[in-house]
């Protein structure tokens, strides 16, 4: 699992929507913008006001937005 910066155990395999954005990079906001628009990595439905993301979906998410320039 890359790092990027941000302490995960080996066992923190799901985010919440504050910590996805911080590993990802972006505002919050910008992530529950995305998620809204359905155009961020994909979201896992907790419950009705809860959200999480598999970083591995994340990781997969960045390496699919990297520019082939």
């Amino acid at each position: 699992m890359e790092n990027r910066g941000f302490d995960l155990k080996a066992t923190d395999r799901y985010l919440r929507t504050r910590q996805a954005a911080a590993y990802i990079g972006v505002a919050e906001s910008t992530l529950l913008s995305w998620r809204r628009e359905r155009r961020g990595p994909p979201a896992i439905r907790l419950s009705v006001n809860r959200c999480a993301y598999d970083v591995r979906s994340l990781d997969a998410w960045m390496a699919s937005r990297v520019d082939a320039a």
